[in-house]
């Protein structure tokens, strides 16, 4: 807890109860409501195709997929977090939207307009400015970014969302395209995890 005692960090056991614990933003603790994030040093975990890939024991032990030799996977997901954010704008105020709240909705949009490459939700983290005018949502791939920037004029609570590049976008170099090839990061056919809707 902060020395002035505005803020705190707290530490869960596992990935799954950090993610459910964001639910708990806008929930009223003594009166004040709570604002619950991401801390700015957040690095997000692996991408599910790969854990599941690795947990399930599908690759044997020791073998690295094509592209992540020497790399850390948590190293690559930082690299390319700012090609993989979208920023909404025209965002409805006083309706209560918190960042939990505005990650469920582009999700459940995302899967309604068939923009997501693979199961499961599109989104790792989101954010909403201090007057809730826009927000920066961060999704798993790099493809459902650009997939994301489809929803421009969509309908959030009466008003129609601006979608694009954030100011810091940075797209990705072809060395770094290559190091992220077969991680589940690209989002492109072929990549781990993602499915061939069309087949």
């Amino acid at each position: 807890i902060s020395s002035e005692k505005h803020f705190a960090f707290i530490e869960v056991r596992t990935v799954t109860e950090a993610n459910n614990a964001m639910t708990l933003d806008g929930i009223t603790f003594y009166g004040t409501p709570l604002r619950v994030n991401r801390p700015h040093d957040y690095v997000p975990p692996a991408p599910d195709g790969l854990a599941q890939m690795v947990g399930g024991g599908m690759l044997p032990a020791g073998m690295v997929p094509a592209g992540m030799a020497g790399t850390n996977l948590g190293t690559l997901m930082a690299s390319t977090k700012k090609a993989r954010r979208v920023h909404i704008g025209n965002l409805p105020m006083g309706v209560g939207l918190t960042p939990a709240t505005l990650k469920q909705f582009v999700a459940q949009i995302m899967q309604q307009l068939a923009l997501t490459v693979k199961p499961g939700d599109p989104v790792i983290d989101s954010f909403l400015s201090g007057d809730g005018k826009f927000g920066f949502v961060e999704m798993r791939t790099v493809a459902e970014a650009n997939n994301a920037l489809a929803m421009t004029g969509i309908d959030c609570y009466g008003r129609p969302i601006r979608v694009g590049r954030p100011a810091d976008y940075v797209p990705l170099t072809p060395d770094l395209i290559q190091q992220c090839e077969g991680t589940g990061i690209l989002g492109t056919p072929g990549d781990a995890g993602v499915v061939d809707f069309g087949a």
